[in-house]
């Protein structure tokens, strides 16, 4: 719970933030909840906000981006991008992770939450981080 907490609030610093170095994002969400190594972060500009998300079962060192756009799915869902285009929109989509946004007011300044989930079996998710606004 220590560490959920702790990640929770490097998210808020992270979006809160007006500059962030790649890798001092990088840096900030280390851990995995079971205490396996990843390389996730994200950023936040404002409006659009990109994820760079390593989560797959074990943690390992696999990747993709991603960007949260106004006429995404009523359920905040968005596409994830690697290096071979679009990987999907939904869990059953995603290689190995996935962040769903709520309300999609979120473009109107209104309060939103961030889900972080990670891949923990061929049909299983469970949230990684969770962080409102």
């Amino acid at each position: 719970m220590e560490l959920r907490s702790r990640l929770a609030a490097t998210a808020l610093a992270i979006i809160t933030a007006t500059s962030l170095t790649p890798a001092a994002t990088a840096t900030a969400l280390q851990s995995c909840l079971d205490g396996s190594s990843q390389n996730s972060w994200f950023e936040s500009n404002g409006v659009t906000i990109g994820v760079w998300v390593v989560l797959d079962q074990n943690c390992s060192a696999r990747g993709m981006s991603a960007r949260l756009d106004p006429w995404q799915d009523q359920y905040g869902h968005f596409a994830f991008w690697g290096a071979n285009g679009p990987l999907g929109n939904s869990p059953e989509d995603a290689a190995s992770g996935y962040v769903t946004f709520a309300p999609q007011t979120i473009f109107h300044g209104s309060p939103w939450c961030a889900r972080f989930w990670k891949r923990t079996g061929a049909d299983a998710w469970r949230p990684l981080i969770e962080h409102c606004q």
